[in-house]
């Protein structure tokens, strides 16, 4: 926002915008000590194809899982959610809650999966989600 101005100073003087001091990311947030890991997920309609017509579907608790042997060397993923969870903001809503869940757990690296969520992943504890799905990995 532009200071009060009178007629003998420029416009760069005048517009320029206040200093906030902030505090850096590490300070704020902490240091992190690593990085991430990537999820390769996956993509295409013959991955999906192949995976629900040989893969092996088990429900745990609120999330159907198929799983198959992975093609590539690292596992891959993808997280789904019907229309049956809801609208469009549901659906995305439970897609970024098992994708958060999924974070905190360790994969299979030799397996294809794919989580599909149902309509109890939206009013689970988020402490239970993470349960489902170290069970999911855990088979």
């Amino acid at each position: 926002m532009c200071a009060a101005v009178n007629a003998s100073t420029d416009f760069a003087q005048r517009c320029e915008p206040a200093q906030v001091a902030r505090p850096s990311a590490d300070v704020a947030f902490g240091v992190v000590s690593e990085l991430p890991r990537r999820i390769t997920t996956l993509r295409g309609r013959t991955d999906f194809d192949r995976l629900y017509s040989t893969g092996r579907r088990r429900r745990i608790g609120g999330l159907i899982v198929i799983s198959a042997p992975a093609l590539s060397d690292p596992g891959r993923v993808a997280f789904v959610a019907s229309r049956k969870v809801g609208g469009a903001v549901a659906r995305n809503r439970a897609k970024r809650r098992m994708r958060e869940a999924f974070a905190s757990v360790v994969p299979n690296a030799a397996a294809d999966v794919v989580y599909t969520a149902g309509t109890s992943v939206l009013s689970a504890p988020f402490d239970q989600l993470v349960l489902w799905m170290k069970d999911a990995n855990r088979v």
